[in-house]
């Protein structure tokens, strides 16, 4: 079985609103998913995990946006169903040009993928342990957005006005 973990970090000029109330779940409950989807859904439990993660280490929350979710899924089930894992879609997408589709604006944006991993604990420890990933998760976002398509997850952070 193959654990892969990267990173990318992006800084441009536009803006991500913030579509949903802070998440205060459990870690067993869900975010509410762009349009439904299942890989984004799947993906839910990494909501807790990224606050938990964030206020242990003196951060504050971050809220969960349908449009990063959107652009999370659209990469994450594109890399499955196409064979590829990378931060560059097979067409020259990058994560900010992604969010953008998506109907993002931001300021400043990030986006951590890993892939392998069947569980949402294991994604988060992956992350943790790797010093790119924890700069993301403790970044000064606004906002995040997750989705998962088989074993591949994607994790897309924002900051706008």
């Amino acid at each position: 079985m193959r654990f892969t973990s990267v990173v990318l970090c992006i800084a441009a000029v536009s803006a991500c609103p913030t579509e949903m109330p802070p998440v205060t779940a459990s870690p067993t409950s869900a975010v509410p998913a762009a349009q439904g989807s299942a890989a984004t859904s799947q993906a839910t439990n990494l909501a807790p995990l990224i606050n938990e993660f964030r206020a242990a280490n003196g951060k504050g929350r971050l809220n969960a946006s349908a449009l990063l979710n959107l652009a999370a899924e659209r990469h994450a089930q594109d890399m499955v169903a196409n064979g590829y894992f990378s931060h560059t879609g097979l067409h020259g997408s990058n994560m900010g040009s992604r969010a953008r589709l998506a109907g993002c604006r931001w300021t400043s944006a990030a986006q951590s993928i890993d892939q392998g991993q069947t569980m949402p604990q294991d994604v988060m420890a992956n992350w943790i342990n790797s010093l790119p990933h924890r700069a993301n998760l403790t970044g000064k976002f606004a906002s995040f957005g997750a989705a998962r398509a088989g074993n591949t997850w994607v994790l897309m952070f924002a900051t706008g006005r």
